[in-house]
């Protein structure tokens, strides 16, 4: 979870996706779903959170 993470830092400082994907690497698909916030992990951990 913490690589997705960076990879949402990443590109919020500028990086574009597909560079964030091969320098993680992870899927382009993942980078997008980091950056929206909309995967599995992160609406578990939320709700975890609460």
């Amino acid at each position: 979870m913490e690589l997705y993470l960076k990879a949402q830092l990443a590109c919020s400082a500028g990086m574009i996706q597909r560079q964030a994907a091969k320098h993680f690497n992870i899927s382009r698909d993942s980078v997008a779903k980091a950056i929206t916030g909309s995967s599995r992990l992160d609406r578990s951990f939320c709700c975890a959170l609460r």
